[in-house]
């Protein structure tokens, strides 16, 4: 046991070349991981996008209809009573500055 303190060379390792590697191949490895993660992300956050545009396109034509729906109710209000009280019952009403 004397003789391994005395011999610094036993203890400390010969070649400084092998923990270099490793660290370099944990680090590139790491960097592989990182990058197909952020890929797989993109991905997704792109199909989401264009989940939501086909969403948003969607409800654009439902407020369409929407808006039509009650414009036919509100031009009908005029001449049937029926359509003047249904308007009257849900404050349906235009709007001044309505497009």
């Amino acid at each position: 046991m004397n003789s391994e303190l005395k011999n610094p060379d036993s203890i400390i390792c010969p070649d400084g070349f092998l923990p270099l590697t490793l660290l370099l191949l944990s680090f590139i490895l790491n960097l592989i991981w990182q990058l197909s993660a952020i890929s797989s992300q993109r991905s997704g956050f792109q199909y989401t996008i264009q989940r939501q545009d086909e969403l948003v396109s969607q409800s654009h034509k439902v407020q369409a209809g929407f808006q039509k729906l009650m414009n036919d109710l509100l031009d009908l209000a005029q001449t049937d009573e029926d359509a003047k009280a249904i308007a009257k019952k849900h404050g349906i009403a235009r709007n001044a500055n309505a497009r």
